[in-house]
């Protein structure tokens, strides 16, 4: 019965900080090059984290997409455009970047998904 209470409260940590953290993707849109973050405390920290990393592998100028708790991002590029997107799963960001990027221009596609889980 405490093995069942403990595993239980564990849970709810688990559940709760996963609520609570950030993910980020740093793009940029004239190379591709990203960078990524995940699970950190704040949208600052993890903001500044994906761009960092996406200006250390050549990235010049790199933007910044964030999603709180578990949601995930996803970037699309087309013939002359991009769009970033976030949904409540890799399937639902994946399709919002695609139609937004298709607002913008045509032949759009996903090109990288980042989730928080």
């Amino acid at each position: 019965m405490i093995a069942l209470r403990i595993a239980a409260f564990a849970a709810l940590l688990t559940s709760a900080a996963a609520a609570t953290t950030w993910a980020a993707i740093g793009f940029d849109p004239e190379t591709a090059i990203m960078g990524y973050s995940d699970h950190l405390p704040t949208r600052k920290a993890a903001e500044k984290a994906a761009l960092e990393q996406c200006a250390f592998k050549g990235g010049g100028a790199c933007v910044v997409f964030s999603v709180k708790g578990t949601g995930c991002i996803a970037i699309a590029t087309g013939e002359d455009g991009w769009a970033g997107a976030t949904g409540k799963d890799e399937d639902t960001a994946w399709d919002a970047a695609e139609k937004a990027c298709n607002t913008k221009t045509r032949d759009c596609g996903a090109i990288s998904t980042h989730c928080n889980d």
